[in-house]
């Protein structure tokens, strides 16, 4: 089946109100919550020079941000973000690029949906499950990576899906998927939906061997792009650093050296938590293995959104099950295998990198919704009802939606305006923690929560923040080297006459201290032993949702704070 004609100016109406709706929604809507993976950029993407080549899961990420902050600052645009805003002009700056890309994918997931035969209204419901998502909500309302990837993978599959059968638009579909990877890795999931979409098309008519060659084509059209774009970048952008290490840079994937990228199944278990967060925030999620842990109201609230999940999932199972035979016998079956492979590859991923990792359930979200869109309207093709001739009948195909229609709210209030409106409680305490410590002292940091990342990258003056899962990700995992590290840094520190301080690390107790130091770093909770009996409690301040953070000095040598010597 062909996609259905659609007035072109009529397409590119809806295109601009997609975009400018989506902008409008996110940049209202622009987080204050910030998340670490994006502030670290801060420093490389308002630099005077070019960053460093970068990892390969980002590459051009932090480029297109400082090409963006280069142009503001010439414009005068930062200087009015300055007046506009009481937040850090450059990180608002990046969150509205993030927003407009954000829009962009949008767009070009209607285009996706419009060519593959959905409706104008199964458009628009498809842009709205996917703009509210939580996954998707959260990254375009931050200044995190994965926003930048979206509208070139989705553009590839639209431009596929347009013309399935012409070489030229899968080699141009694969290489936009490529693009797409280059700012964020997980984009290449997409050629999963693109390769379906084109071998399974040559399959149905047993045209084997057409079928493998397109399916090929698609995946060199991608790999080769992407490879382009890290060798021509690494070698061009290495010039005035360095271009040793480069040929290793060029195939690594970062796994925080093992920390992440390890398969249990236990974790598929844990991946449907993760794929009820993607539409839905979890709150304070300890893990499903300690879900008793969480306080009540927490307790209630997300079980009963797993809960509403699972409903969700159960109606559209029911509803496959229903439409199967005559699924299997339209043109739509291979869209419809294509969408939910890549769902499922993206659960696959999730459990095996981190089940509750957003970023990862973008595509996700995608899968799904390109799933559904084409379902639900297969169906209603296939039992003749007709959207023009009721008011009521069709909408009936979409009730098992309600589920999902709550999500979305809660995605919606629970996570983009709550994340909005509320006070940050970490940068009020990094705020704080600013004004208690001087630029020359040295903060010995857990390095991955929210306080000790916006201490490092966001305040101002920022101070310098020894993060100790950074520092084991160094190490390889090895606590005798980490151990001498700090140590060498500690000593540095007194010769220098610095300050030395601890911050949220020697109040925590040994139980807390195993769950993510001990279970993902191998770091003890005897390695900071020979500390503990030489430092003073300096600050106790309350961070979000009054948990106490304690602010320790190291007093094993004279310095300023410390008691002094009788």
């Amino acid at each position: 089946m062909n996609p259905p004609p659609s007035s072109a100016p009529v397409l590119r109406r809806d295109l601009l109100l997609v975009f400018v709706g989506a902008a409008l929604l996110f940049t209202s809507l622009l987080s204050r919550d910030y998340i670490g993976d994006g502030i670290r950029w801060l420093e490389e993407m308002t630099a005077p020079g070019l960053p460093a080549p970068s990892e390969n899961n980002h590459f051009l990420t932090p480029y297109v941000g400082w090409v963006a902050w280069r142009l503001a600052v010439a414009t005068g645009f930062s200087s009015l973000l300055e007046h506009l805003t009481d937040r850090p002009a450059a990180l608002v700056c990046f969150q509205g690029l993030n927003a407009l890309f954000g829009a962009a994918g949008l767009v070009a997931l209607f285009l996706l949906l419009r060519w593959s035969g959905v409706s104008r209204r199964g458009c628009w419901l498809g842009v709205a499950i996917t703009g509210l998502s939580h996954a998707y909500l959260l990254h375009a309302t931050d200044m995190t990576e994965p926003m930048a990837s979206v509208p070139w993978m989705v553009l590839g599959a639209a431009v596929v899906r347009r013309a399935p059968e012409s070489r030229g638009a899968r080699w141009l579909g694969g290489a936009l998927a490529g693009l797409g990877a280059a700012f964020y890795l997980t984009a290449l999931g997409v050629c999963v939906l693109m390769g379906s979409t084109v071998g399974l098309r040559y399959l149905r008519r047993r045209q084997w061997g057409r079928g493998v060659v397109a399916v090929t084509e698609v995946g060199l059209g991608a790999v080769g792009c992407l490879g382009a774009i890290l060798l021509a970048g690494r070698l061009l952008l290495s010039v005035p650093h360095d271009l040793a290490g480069q040929e290793q840079g060029l195939v690594s994937i970062p796994t925080g050296s093992g920390m992440f990228g390890h398969f249990d199944p236990r974790h598929l278990v844990g991946a449907f938590f993760g794929f009820a967060n993607a539409f839905a925030p979890l709150r304070d999620w300890l893990g499903a293995g300690r879900l008793r842990e969480s306080p009540p109201g927490v307790l209630a609230y997300n079980l009963a959104l797993v809960a509403l999940f699972a409903l969700f999932v159960f109606a559209v199972g029911l509803r496959v099950r229903r439409a199967a035979p005559a699924l299997l016998r339209s043109d739509k079956v291979a869209d419809l295998t294509g969408a939910l492979l890549w769902t499922g590859c993206t659960y696959v991923l999730a459990s095996y990198w981190s089940a509750t990792y957003e970023k990862l359930w973008i595509g996700g979200v995608l899968g799904t919704t390109v799933f559904l869109c084409i379902l639900f309207e297969s169906e209603e093709e296939s039992t003749g009802e007709q959207p023009a001739r009721s008011g009521e009948g069709p909408w009936r195909h979409w009730l098992s939606l309600a589920p999902l229609a709550l999500l979305l709210l809660m995605s919606l209030g629970a996570g983009g305006v709550w994340r909005r409106v509320t006070m940050n409680e970490d940068l009020r305490v990094a705020t704080e923690l600013s004004q208690r410590l001087q630029p020359s002292d040295l903060a010995i940091c857990t390095g991955w929560d929210a306080t000790s990342g916006l201490l490092a990258h966001v305040v101002n003056p920022p101070f310098e923040c020894w993060s100790i899962v950074d520092e084991m990700i160094a190490t390889g995992l090895r606590a005798e080297v980490f151990s001498e590290r700090l140590q060498k840094r500690i000593d540095e520190a007194h010769a220098q006459q610095r300050r030395v301080f601890f911050l949220g690390l020697l109040d925590q107790s040994e139980e807390d201290w195993r769950r993510f130091n001990e279970a993902r770093l191998k770091l003890p909770y005897s390695v900071l032993d020979r500390y503990r009996g030489h430092a003073i409690v300096a600050d106790k301040l309350r961070g979000k949702e009054g948990r106490e953070l304690v602010l320790y000095q190291l007093c094993d040598e004279p310095a300023p704070g410390c008691p002094q010597p009788n």
